[in-house]
């Protein structure tokens, strides 16, 4: 029982300790300087082609179709519009499973 209460005792002065020692957003901004932050590099992706022929870039090409399914989604106004774009949003998940079969994934 003793053991326990000091061991919280001991954690609780730990929290504490670490709470009064965290920075503040300001004091975060003071050491780093918005003037001298390095523009970031763009990354540069591989080419679908280069990476496994045509597969990669249907997948490639499906998962832009998914996000302009998501933006129209979330674009929607009333709950049948969602309703009619939520068959076409079933329709190309079902197409991606079977593409992601094909390409040897290990789904059911």
């Amino acid at each position: 029982m003793t053991n326990t209460r000091q061991t919280l005792i001991g954690l609780c002065i730990a929290a504490a300790a670490l709470a009064a020692s965290a920075q503040t957003a300001d004091e975060h901004k003071g050491h780093h300087p918005e003037a001298a932050t390095p523009a970031a590099a763009p990354v540069q992706k591989p080419a679908p082609e280069a990476m496994g022929g045509g597969k990669m870039g249907a997948m490639d090409q499906h998962m832009k179709e998914m996000q302009a399914m998501h933006d129209k989604m979330a674009a929607a106004k009333t709950p049948e519009e969602r309703q009619a774009l939520m068959a076409e949003h079933m329709k190309l998940m079902k197409d991606g499973m079977s593409m992601m079969k094909q390409m040897g994934g290990c789904l059911p």
